[in-house]
């Protein structure tokens, strides 16, 4: 791999830059990106041919470009290098290097890493020179643009400091737009950057964004396959238009586009990855070919009209001529012609022809769940509710004087979800009308003394299928001031709730946890251990998002894996939801289990283990279990909860040698078939640094189960468990720990063999099979020593741990006298990525019985 570099390194010097006269160089874009039929199998062809072909290219004048050119300060501290310039023609102007450099950008993890290597060779699959013929485009389109140009950036005393970076860089020179006074752009009265223009609304509320314009710009980067339009893609230009300030956006920074995602491990990526979608002949899903706007177009988009929607829309696709594409086209360089025009040209055409579906989608996109965004001034919201629409009008209030800011009626057929965000001042919310249906309305107060006038009601039946009327809670007010004035009506919810918004502007503006939407992912399931073999599987995640539900408001997974020594599967399906209760999560669970209790080795604390018969199957037991959950956690302050289960378990057991049972006083009740319900409920406290390799704090769970004389039970039986843990970290050692576990569990009445208290396996005695010891009680107690280590290099950077432990535990049966503590001692290593995000083990435990090893995805404790 290191003369594979080296030799590349080589021949990028050697070819890079070919001097020709004194004003052009031939150059080699992107040398590095070369590779062979193999490499882009799994990396993809991508744009490499287009990076690898040499372009001549004019070498930039610092003395006369733009009457001459000054140096001032770098920019982006993104991707790209860029430079920003005062041009002695009044203009300010950045030149921005068309190869990207994303290590910088990378979190520390990442850095210097197969990961971070595969990062920076993606830029591949971006065009290097796609801004150039963007320009005729949005020029026809009317939006406001600083048209690139491109240039080799000479090797100049001129650039003082700045010349070790950027002397030798190809790149594009462009204006950056600006309200200098000497040359304005585009002749705007002002120019802001997106988060300067959202926090000027907040207090300008009369002055508007020009939604035709930023719906035209929005519908053209989807047309180019241009993903990457996050809020810093922006400015903004302000012009005054008959009397009302209005503001048009001014797209900036347009390297995506044209993007491919070819290869294997390209392709893989864009099943995480919502926004990295190839530029293809047909539209992605509009979620996904949105996904980096979203937030933009949620609050800039949704007060346009469907009329208004659809005439953006037919005027998009009338400008974006055949000749139009093929004038534009003509703009790439006459060596990369061959490799881009036409392959671009057909899918160019392919998406203007299917723009006009994908306008409509995107439409109903917008409108189905809708945020609208109120001033820091004293705003009044009228919302009324008609049996075919729901009208939304927010007003300004000054000295008495109202005017109208917003004002939209949305269709029922279409509309879920109106979310109406007050900020600061004393806001007024009237809520009218009565229907049979309507979307469902939140207000979110914001700061000041608010008032909520709910005389609306949205009729419904009871558990909404009942032939019992009941008004349907459709109309739902949050705020966090007790002073809030609320007029009840029959729907109205009222959550006083003191929600803190994010103090970072960026996760302000641009949460990175949704608030709507869908997510997915994958559930692996893999655990290695001399009792199971391997155990290997997985499955689907599906995550739904919600308002004020962080990190969600239901996760679910449904997975399936199968152990190599049993030569069976558990089938699994786990569910959280947090909206079916408003302040809890309800769970329900649904399995069939056969591989996690396979030996059975007797009752009490005295049993015995012979390895030749655990080879021979003596101690082998079949225990197939289909069962059902459902659960509640109610959350309370300071670490605490209380969680409540309801189990429906039915079991096939079977066990060949009985003789294992002699010591079990209820002879063989739990072989066959057996039904059992069971009621479970306790109390949490938890105040962990961190769930998966905690380091410090404390938890603490407590907690009993009943299972009555019902089905074939054959009377009642209980039990009662605590489980306590406490973390100490070593300060003479950075991210290490003493840890400590202490657990017991007591079952009574007439219960199953299977039912008993259990010691052994990768929870509780490492050095001892799973399930090794059964009793009427148990007492464990582990001492660990974790230390990391150190950093590793794998596919990205990991903390490299190790923990050392020593563990007692033992059964209590009843009329049995014992003093025998059963011990194991070991040692194991962890891998911990991403700040503890994910964890890797490998456990080695020893007793006077075995040697055991385990890996597995989480630590013990």
């Amino acid at each position: 791999m290191k003369h594979t570099l080296f030799a590349l390194l080589l021949f990028t010097l050697m070819t890079a830059v070919h001097p020709q006269t004194t004003d052009s160089v031939t150059v080699v874009a992107g040398a590095e990106y070369s590779m062979g039929g193999f490499g882009r199998f799994f990396l993809g062809d991508q744009w490499r041919e287009v990076w690898a072909t040499p372009v001549r290219v004019p070498v930039l004048d610092l003395k006369t470009f733009a009457g001459g050119l000054i140096p001032e300060k770098r920019g982006g501290g993104m991707q790209t290098k860029t430079l920003h310039f005062k041009g002695k023609d009044g203009q300010k102007w950045k030149f921005r290097s068309l190869n990207k450099f994303p290590e910088v950008t990378l979190p520390p993890d990442v850095q210097d890493t197969y990961v971070a290597d595969y990062i920076k060779d993606q830029i591949s699959g971006s065009h290097p020179v796609a801004p150039l013929v963007l320009t005729p485009f949005m020029d026809s389109l009317g939006i406001l643009n600083a048209p690139p140009t491109l240039w080799f950036m000479p090797d100049d005393p001129i650039l003082g400091e700045f010349r070790e970076e950027y002397k030798n860089l190809t790149g594009t020179m462009e204006v950056n737009p600006d309200d200098e006074k000497e040359a304005p752009f585009a002749n705007a009265e002002k120019v802001v950057s997106t988060e300067k223009l959202i926090f000027r609304l907040m207090d300008k509320r009369e002055e508007k964004v020009d939604g035709a314009a930023f719906l035209t710009a929005r519908l053209f980067d989807v047309w180019v396959n241009d993903w990457d339009r996050h809020m810093g893609q922006w400015n903004w230009a302000k012009y005054t238009v008959n009397g009302q300030e209005i503001w048009r956006p001014v797209p900036k920074d347009r390297d995506r586009a044209f993007s491919k995602f070819d290869g294997f491990l390209p392709w893989a990526s864009t099943l995480m990855i919502p926004q990295w979608k190839s530029f293809g002949f047909d539209f992605e899903p509009v979620e996904f070919a949105t996904w980096s706007g979203r937030y933009l177009d949620k609050r800039f988009l949704s007060e346009l009209t469907r009329q208004e929607w659809d005439s953006v829309t037919n005027f998009v696709v009338a400008r974006l001529t055949d000749e139009l594409i093929d004038t534009a086209l003509s703009r790439f360089p006459n060596e990369y012609k061959a490799a881009s025009v036409a392959g671009i040209r057909e899918k160019l055409i392919s998406r203007r022809d299917k723009l006009p579906a994908f306008s409509d989608e995107f439409f109903r996109h917008i409108n189905s769940v809708v945020d609208i965004f109120a001033s820091d001034k004293d705003d009044r919201v009228d919302i009324t509710r008609t049996d075919t629409s729901t009208i939304v009008t927010v007003s300004g209030i000054k000295k008495k004087e109202i005017r109208v800011l917003y004002r939209k009626e949305f269709p029922g057929d279409l509309t879920e979800d109106i979310r109406i965000h007050l900020a600061d001042g004393d806001d007024k919310v009237v809520i009218r009308g009565e229907v049979d249906s309507g979307p469902l309305i939140r207000i979110d107060g914001g700061k000041g003394d608010d008032s909520l006038i709910d005389s609306s009601k949205v009729r419904g039946w009871f558990l909404n299928f009942l032939p019992i009327p009941r008004a349907e809670n459709k109309n739902r007010f949050y705020d966090d001031s007790p002073t809030t004035s609320v007029i009840w009506g029959p729907g109205t919810n009222f959550f006083l709730q003191d929600w803190q918004a994010p103090k970072d502007t960026l996760e302000l503006l641009e949460p990175t946890m949704l608030e709507h939407g869908r997510g997915y992912g994958v559930y692996p399931v893999i655990d290695i251990g001399s009792t199971l073999g391997v155990q290997i599987g997985g499955g689907p995640i599906i995550t739904n998002y919600d308002f004020r539900k962080r990190p969600w408001d239901s996760w679910m997974a449904f997975y399936a894996s199968y152990a190599t020594w049993t030569k069976d599967y558990d089938v699994d399906f786990i569910g959280h939801f947090r909206s079916i209760i408003e302040g809890t999560t309800v769970t329900f669970k649904a399995y069939r289990k056969a591989v996690d209790f396979n030996n059975y080795y007797g009752f009490g604390n005295h049993t015995t283990f012979d390895y030749d018969l655990y080879i021979d199957g003596n101690y082998r037991i079949m225990r197939r279990a289909i069962g059902g959950e459902v659960g509640i956690n109610i959350p309370w302050s300071h670490g605490y909860s209380n969680y409540f289960n309801l189990r429906l378990l039915d079991l096939d057991v079977g066990l060949p040698n009985s003789s294992l049972l002699q010591g079990y006083r209820e002879g063989n009740y739990g072989v066959g078939r057996l039904s059992l319900l069971t009621l479970s409920t306790g109390i949490i406290f938890d105040d962990r640094d961190h769930a998966e390799l905690p380091l410090s704090g404390w938890y603490m769970k407590a907690g009993g189960s009943i299972t009555p004389k019902v089905f074939n039970a054959r009377d009642i039986f209980w039990s009662a468990n605590f489980d306590l843990r406490g973390y100490l970290p070593l300060g003479f050692i950075e991210n290490s720990a003493f840890a400590v576990r202490f657990m017991g569990e007591k079952v009574g009445g007439v219960y199953p063999f299977h039912m008993a208290a259990f010691l052994g396996g990768s929870k509780s005695l490492r050095g001892y099979r799973g399930e090794r010891f059964s009793g009427d009680a148990s007492l464990y107690g582990t001492a660990e020593v974790r230390i990391e280590l150190g950093s590793v290099k794998t596919i990205i950077w990991s903390k490299l741990g190790i923990f050392l432990f020593t563990e007692a535990g033992r059964v209590f049966r009843n009329g049995e006298e014992s003093d025998l503590w059963h011990t194991s001692n070991g040692i194991g290593a962890y891998l911990s990525f991403l700040d503890r995000g994910i964890i890797v083990s490998g456990t080695a435990g020893i007793s006077r019985e075995q040697f055991n090893l385990f890996v597995d995805t989480a630590v013990n404790f």
